[in-house]
């Protein structure tokens, strides 16, 4: 919160830094099971960052999933799907299947089905997932050692 204080002090809301605060602070408070207050700053770090750098841009993207862990916790289904895969399609265009904010969308997007109990459509994900992690980081890399010990994704 003090980071957060001095950043609004010193550059203003609408700044990278400030932004970067906001998003940290935001997910300490879900963490912490601060939901409402979680939701309403993550909201602002979104709004924000969509007005000033695009929807493309990774600080949008990190705050759209940072959202819809929020909505995760808060069992808003729905909602976390819909963002999930507005930015699904924006991280396939702008960045590629396999960079790093479009696998963590698609964790997100995984997690999504398996609350909502869509088992079929949880699975082929997670197989697509753990398959792109295969090529990608090979066979003995830790995420793919974890996905077949757990049967999560990570």
């Amino acid at each position: 919160m003090q980071a957060l204080a001095i950043r609004r002090r010193t550059h203003g809301d609408e700044h990278p830094d400030t932004l970067v605060s906001m998003n940290h602070l935001a997910s300490t408070y879900r963490r912490q099971g601060k939901s409402k207050e979680a939701e309403e700053l993550q909201t602002q770090a979104l709004d924000i960052s969509k007005r000033l750098f695009g929807e493309s841009h990774q600080y949008t993207l990190f705050s759209t999933n940072n959202l819809v862990l929020i909505y995760l916790e808060q069992e808003r289904w729905e909602e976390a799907e819909v963002l999930i895969i507005d930015a699904l399609v924006v991280e396939t265009a702008v960045l590629s299947q396999e960079h790093q904010y479009t696998l963590t969308s698609l964790s997100n997007l995984a997690s999504v089905y398996r609350y909502q109990k869509r088992w079929e459509e949880c699975e082929d994900l997670e197989i697509k997932l753990l398959d792109m992690h295969k090529r990608i980081f090979g066979e003995e890399h830790r995420h793919v050692k974890h996905h077949d010990q757990s049967g999560n994704n990570i």
